[in-house]
């Protein structure tokens, strides 16, 4: 395999690990459980009890899992386009 296809495919799994555990986190913050309509309804309070809620999924002590997905596949990503742009930098 050369290298702009494992890079390629490193850019794949970093975004498929930080859409899964923003999903994850996302769902079991409340986030997800209602419609976009509900959600454009919420008060600008219930809107930041949603943010605190999410924020403390993520660096609670249940969000190991998610956090390491979330925070991997992003530094996967950028680990990928810095590879792309030194081999593209190359030819």
């Amino acid at each position: 395999m050369d290298w702009p296809t494992m890079a390629g495919c490193l850019f794949a799994a970093g975004i498929c690990a930080f859409i899964i555990g923003g999903y994850r986190v996302s769902l079991r913050s409340g986030m997800l459980g209602r419609s976009m309509l509900q959600n454009a309804g919420l008060s600008k309070q219930d809107r930041a009890v949603l943010r605190d809620r999410f924020w403390a999924e993520v660096f609670g002590s249940r969000g190991g899992l998610d956090r390491w997905l979330i925070f991997g596949g992003a530094v996967c990503c950028v680990g990928a386009v810095v590879a792309l742009n030194a081999l593209v930098g190359q030819g």
